[in-house]
């Protein structure tokens, strides 16, 4: 009778352990679903919908990221990196793909200067992933855009578009409220 309730009582301990278990699993995927969003659904696609490894994937990311010793930009910094933006957009007007592989250039050095890994672009995603996950497609996006310009392949709206697009993550990086939009080159023709 002692064996039959030992066996019971080791059943019982494994069901819960194993409940715990899955729920300290769902929970976990649960959180990264409402912290990373959009990004969540995008690391799913990429696992294959494998939702535990999706939170895993971007769990890791994020461990990086917070490692990372960040320095904050000065007013005058600010204010410089914002100059520079603008003088950007203006070239626009002239010159729209230069201006979106400056744009391109803007972003890694302000990257580099807070203290992000923005050596490669897979890296510089991961960190935009993490950090700004709301404006990360705009830098996937725009990203492309600029790869599409190198070859040739990009028309002036795509390039106002990755301007854009830019422009959403170098606020946030930068903390700087810009309002000026870049015009089409047809436009002023």
């Amino acid at each position: 009778m002692t064996t039959i309730i030992a066996i019971v009582v080791i059943v019982i301990v494994v069901l819960i352990g194993l409940g715990l278990w899955w729920f300290a699993r769902q929970r976990k995927v649960s959180q990264a679903q409402q912290q990373f969003g959009s990004e969540f659904d995008r690391a799913v696609q990429e696992h294959g919908g494998n939702r535990q490894a999706a939170a895993g994937d971007l769990e890791d990311r994020k461990e990086r990221v917070e490692k990372t010793t960040i320095h904050p930009l000065t007013a005058d910094e600010r204010q410089q990196y914002a100059g520079e933006w603008k003088s950007i957009q203006t070239q626009f007007v002239d010159d729209p793909g230069e201006a979106v592989t400056r744009a391109d250039d803007l972003i890694t050095r302000v990257m580099d200067r807070i203290g992000y890994d923005a050596g490669e672009y897979g890296q510089r995603e991961d960190v935009i992933s993490i950090k700004y996950p709301d404006a990360a497609e705009n830098y996937r996006k725009a990203h492309d855009i600029a790869q599409m310009q190198q070859s040739g392949k990009a028309s002036t709206e795509d390039l106002r578009d990755a301007m854009l697009r830019y422009r959403t993550l170098f606020e946030q990086l930068v903390g700087e409220q810009l309002v000026a939009e870049p015009q089409s080159s047809e436009a002023t023709s």
